[in-house]
This record gives structure tokens, C-alpha cells and sequence, in this order.
């Protein structure tokens, strides 16, 4: 916990927050390498990009966005210079949001080695 908020995030790269796991269902997945100096920019594109675009995790579409409760928690690490967090996604996302778009955050599911979850998702 100490290495996440005390280094790791003051880097101010909020893709940071792709590569941490907890191991609960709801985190983003393990990459099956090293993270070194060489791939961390590699790294952090695709954990992002797989995090956003993972249907179990994160169900986009035009008008209604259910989004995990990591953009909920660390909001302020997706927004910067005058963008959202909405702004964040769309970066990463195979489908653009509006900004006017219906945003709810599933339920973080802290179960570990489940094969099925059903994620409540709660209201913005």
C-alpha cells in the first residue's frame, strides 16, 4: 500500500493504476511479465487499454457507462489539465462516450479465485 500511494502514483501517470494488483476479481489483470525500464511504456498502453476495454470490469457504450470504482477513487489521477475522467477512457476505449454520457461504477468485487461474479453497480 505504502509503494502504491507514497511512489508509485506521485509519478502522476495515472496508467499506473492499470499495472497495481491486488488480486481481487475486480483489479486489472496480471501482465505474465517483468515490468522493467525497457517495457514500461509498453506496459502501461496495453494494461490500460485491456483494463478500459474489459467487459467484466467496464461496460461502455454511447450513452450509459458503468465503469469500476477505481476511476471512482482515484479520480484525481485521471483528471488533469481541464479533462474528466469520461475524457480519460475515451483515450483507451474501442467505444467514445459522450460527455453527457449516464455514468455508474460497479461495485468492486474483492473476491479472489471466482470463477463467476455478479457486480452490483451502484449509481453515480
Amino acid at each position: 500500500d505504502n509503494i502504491e500511494h507514497d511512489i508509485l502514483r506521485k509519478f502522476g501517470d495515472p496508467r499506473i493504476d492499470f499495472l497495481i494488483n491486488c488480486g481481487s476479481m475486480s483489479s486489472p489483470r496480471l501482465w505474465n511479465r517483468a515490468y522493467t525500464s525497457a517495457n514500461i511504456n509498453q506496459a502501461l498502453e496495453e494494461r490500460t487499454q485491456e483494463f478500459i476495454n474489459d467487459p467484466q470490469r467496464n461496460q461502455i457504450n454511447t450513452s450509459v457507462v458503468r465503469i469500476s470504482e477505481l476511476f471512482k477513487w482515484y479520480e484525481k489521477d485521471f483528471v488533469s489539465n481541464g479533462t474528466d475522467v469520461i475524457h480519460f477512457i475515451n483515450q483507451y476505449a474501442k467505444v467514445k462516450m459522450s460527455k453527457t454520457a449516464n455514468k455508474q461504477y460497479i461495485a468492486y468485487d474483492w473476491n479472489l479465485n471466482k470463477k463467476t461474479s455478479v457486480t452490483p453497480i451502484t449509481s453515480k
